[in-house]
């Protein structure tokens, strides 16, 4: 990522510089009022068609001074010690409530739209989609559908990138049993050694704090050029403090969704840790939304979103630490935000069309007996459900050699995956189940091998309950 380059001097003690830009920013209103609207920075600002007679370093000079005249002073500081601002401005506020207002009943989302067992499967769904984006945001060579298959199968991850999508898996699920106490320093520790388990040089690193007289992490451009320095190793404790009482006071007030993102934001800034601050700072915002009951939370992905717009991501970050200004930041998370909400919403209408079509197909199915019927429909409700011969057998009140039958033709039938756990057999919905049922029965013969699987009168071979 290429440095951005520096603002120009900006200088508000001389009172006739003020006046000029003051009355720069009255006949320039709508230049000023788009510049503050998408929050431009001194590169994007210079770029853009000046008004007539005006320099960009005029136009930035009369922004800056609005900005910092309506932004408020954060109890987080930058590397230098100086606090980060944030402006609440309209478009702020207004992305920030109505995601809010969302959130606030996800059954009337999108509306009346989710029942338990959708619910639950698309809570399932997100956590699998966030543990894989926030890895590969941080450079794990992963695939997603192989991330998700690993999730889905409980395999043992075989590589160290596997073994952060398991991490960030756990660690969604640690956040949101953790998330009734408020944060302190032994928590962030605790979010940091789950995340981090089994991926560091050293193992004693994961939770631990950088200390004074090691090599600080920093960031560069890809070209050896630093575009971050953290502040200095010494300083951590007392940050990590100010961090955990910004997240557990109501001071200064502000939307959830604003302080989240300002959580997020800070513990990167700081990078207490060798490796993991990334992941580690998504999953404070994670947190911090759960601890404030946020009801939809638990079925979205931030990182998902985060992954399709990297580079602004990245260049969020380093505006709000050139400028000291964290507004910017701020206005990427509630858009992604945002667009995670949709994400959600057409997830939820895709899966009612699903059962409903669904209801229609199974009809046509004839081969299938009742209990089969009943279980797909369940199943195309919570897709990532994996289901034995126990379970079925005692949720239909049927032999566990019954449940075999019953679930062995469903395989063969190539409606469900199967794969081994010991001395079991697993089965999983195949990929696109939904669509499946709906086109209706093959006209084609099934594989020969597995005709014996279709014969509910036929003993099995092999069978393992």
């Amino acid at each position: 990522m290429r440095r951005l380059p520096p603002p120009p001097p900006f200088d508000l003690q001389e009172p006739e510089p003020v006046l000029g830009l003051l009355r720069f920013a009255g006949e320039h209103a709508g230049f000023v009022r788009r510049a503050n609207e998408e929050y431009w920075s001194w590169d994007e600002l210079r770029r853009q068609r000046m008004p007539a007679g005006s320099s960009p370093e005029t136009a930035w000079s009369a922004v800056r001074l609005l900005r910092w005249s309506n932004a408020r002073p954060l109890p987080l500081a930058g590397a230098r010690g100086a606090p980060f601002v944030v402006w609440l401005t309209d478009r702020v506020i207004r992305l920030a409530i109505e995601a809010e207002a969302l959130s606030a009943d996800p059954f009337r989302t999108v509306p009346d739209a989710i029942d338990p067992a959708t619910a639950r499967s698309l809570a399932a769904a997100a956590r699998e989609e966030e543990a894989t984006w926030s890895s590969i945001i941080e450079g794990a060579a992963v695939t997603r559908r192989d991330a998700i298959a690993m999730l889905r199968e409980r395999r043992q991850p075989r590589t160290r990138d596997e073994r952060m999508v398991v991490n960030n898996y756990r660690t969604m699920e640690l956040i949101e049993a953790r998330s009734r106490q408020p944060l302190d320093p032994e928590l962030i520790r605790e979010i940091h050694r789950s995340i981090t388990e089994g991926t560091l040089d050293e193992p004693r690193d994961g939770g631990r704090l950088q200390q004074p007289g090691e090599r600080r992490v920093w960031i560069d451009d890809g070209q050896g050029e630093a575009v971050h320095h953290p502040p200095d190793a010494r300083e951590l404790p007392r940050r990590i403090e100010a961090l955990c009482d910004f997240a557990n006071s109501g001071e200064p007030w502000m939307p959830d969704l604003v302080r989240a993102s300002l959580l997020h934001f800070q513990l990167a800034h700081d990078h207490p840790f060798v490796d993991g601050n990334g992941r580690t700072a998504r999953a404070l915002f994670y947190w911090y939304l759960h601890h404030r009951g946020n009801k939809l939370v638990r079925y979205l992905s931030l990182s998902r979103e985060i992954n399709r717009s990297r580079t602004q991501y990245g260049r969020a970050y380093l505006v709000a630490e050139k400028e000291l200004d964290v507004t910017r930041f701020v206005l990427f998370h509630l858009q992604k935000h945002e667009e995670a909400l949709r994400t959600l919403r057409d997830a939820v209408l895709r899966r009612r069309a699903e059962v409903g079509e669904a209801d229609l197909a199974l009809s046509r199915w004839d081969a299938l007996n009742l209990r089969q019927k009943s279980f797909l429909h369940r199943l195309v409700r919570d897709t990532g459900r994996v289901w034995w011969t126990t379970p079925y057998a005692s949720e239909w009140s049927v032999a566990v050699p019954t449940a075999g039958r019953d679930l062995d033709s469903l395989y063969a039938l190539g409606l469900l995956r199967r794969t081994t756990r010991g001395r079991r057999f697993e089965y999983r919905a195949v990929e696109g189940l939904g669509e499946m049922l709906a086109t209706g029965p093959l006209p084609a013969e099934p594989d020969p091998a597995q005709l014996d699987l279709l014969d509910p009168c036929q003993p099995l071979s092999g069978r393992r309950s």
